[in-house]
């Protein structure tokens, strides 16, 4: 036998006890993993049974405490049960609570809801019927307005009318920005239209032009009176005191609304709480 066919069978030889070891190892590792996975199994299967078992003396334990305690919380004649030992709701108990309380909810979000206003008419501007215009005179605060450019930013807004023969004398005073703010003051005259009953005015601050002033609304005793124009660009609502009352004004709103004017359009005036103003001839309380 050569040396070099020596050589080589010593190769195939190792090669193939290689081979086999390998072979070996692999079946070792299978049958290790078979054992770790039925060894995993036992021990899950024993926790369920343990689980089960403790699961069925609670039931128990719960049942007995149900018979012997009683009910749990109130009894439907209202009398105070024993304290329980454990704590449990019934579903009727929880969809009772629920309606109760949706109930509840319900009316609150009623009480809160705003009232809402009737749809804007269409049509000409319509005023009251008639104005005793030596009741219309005297002192009004503005508590809401449509804002414009000759008013803007001017606050604690008052009205001041006066009759002087054929004329009305009109004084306007409020405050810049603030009610601490500097003190504003205008004047102007005014004129009856003829055949209104002294609903119509013409204004005039700036001679020669003179603007309409339509009295729309006004209160059985003239504590408020609502002032427009057959354009509707502006609109003033007036009242006797710094503030109006909510279901007040609420029903200003809906009139205006069925007048042809929109609400929402509003700035609300801010007015001193004690209502003090400047009075034509001088400063005083209102």
């Amino acid at each position: 036998m050569s040396i070099g066919f020596e050589q080589r069978l010593v190769s195939y030889a190792l090669a193939l006890m290689l081979v086999m070891g390998c072979v070996s190892g692999c079946e070792y590792a299978d049958r290790k993993d078979d054992d770790m996975a039925a060894e995993q199994r036992g021990s899950v299967t024993a926790t369920t049974d343990r689980a089960d078992a403790s699961g069925s003396r609670d039931d128990s334990a719960a049942k007995d405490a149900s018979q012997d305690d009683g009910p749990l919380l109130i009894s439907d004649t209202g009398e105070a049960a024993s304290p329980p030992r454990t704590m449990s709701v019934s579903a009727s108990a929880v969809t009772r609570v629920a309606e109760e309380d949706s109930s509840r909810n319900e009316k609150k979000t009623t009480v809160a809801k705003p009232k809402p206003l009737p749809p804007i008419a269409d049509g000409p501007l319509r005023t009251v019927p008639s104005v005793d215009i030596d009741r219309y005179m005297g002192k009004w605060y503005e508590i809401a307005r449509y804002d414009s450019t000759f008013q803007r930013g001017i606050v604690g807004v008052v009205a001041h009318y006066e009759l002087d023969g054929d004329i009305i004398r009109v004084r306007n005073t409020g405050f810049e920005d603030t009610l601490n703010g500097d003190p504003t003051d205008s004047t102007a005259k005014a004129w009856l239209v003829e055949n209104t009953k002294n609903t119509q005015w013409k204004v005039q601050f700036i001679w020669p032009l003179k603007a309409d002033y339509w009295v729309i609304d006004l209160g059985d005793e003239y504590e408020y009176a609502v002032v427009g124009q057959p354009k509707r660009g502006y609109l003033w609502i007036l009242s006797r005191t710094p503030t109006l009352e909510a279901d007040v004004l609420d029903g200003i709103l809906r009139r205006l609304c069925e007048n042809g004017y929109d609400p929402s359009k509003l700035s609300y005036t801010p007015q001193p709480e004690d209502g003090e103003v400047f009075e034509v001839g001088g400063a005083e309380k209102g």
